[in-house]
């Protein structure tokens, strides 16, 4: 037993008189057991995760795939489906008057625009141009075209 624990302790420094600390002397029979280090996850917690998220990954599925509309038209009256196809089309007539007086300030902005109008309208039937504000594909017709006039530049105060 007093081999296993052998302390070397040693010899007091001339100079200062001081015994340094004990150093324990290490066995080489007896491997250190390690820490596993900070994060670290078992495989079988890894597993456990994987399933649930397969199961959750499957689930949403199952909930996106579903069609819900036929449950949805079910649960409107007639005067609740009268209403929302009144709706429908008062959003839609928004909509176009909407575009219409933003094609107006585009108009006045940029005169050109009422000479080339049909060139205009093709350009705006195009799906990128589509999605884009009147005004900025006015401007990017004009750019194209090589019809955008300079802007006067406002002299500082």
């Amino acid at each position: 037993m007093e081999e296993e624990n052998q302390v070397v302790t040693p010899e007091p420094t001339p100079g200062t008189g001081e015994t340094p600390a004990p150093e324990p002397v290490e066995q080489a029979g007896e491997p250190q057991v390690q820490k596993p280090p900070k994060g670290f996850v078992p495989y079988q917690a890894l597993e456990e995760e994987r399933k649930k998220r397969k199961e959750a990954e499957e689930k949403i599925i199952e909930l996106t795939s579903a069609p819900s509309e036929p449950e949805e038209e079910e649960a409107y009256s007639d005067e609740g489906k009268a209403l929302k196809g009144d709706i429908k089309a008062l959003n839609e007539k928004l909509h176009s008057i909407e575009k219409r007086e933003a094609r107006k300030e585009a108009e006045t902005e940029f005169p050109v625009l009422k000479d080339r109008k049909a060139e205009f309208d093709a350009f705006l039937e195009d799906e990128e141009n589509g999605r884009i504000s009147i005004r900025k594909a006015a401007q990017l017709f004009l750019a194209e075209q090589d019809l955008l006039a300079d802007r006067p530049r406002r002299k500082g105060l």
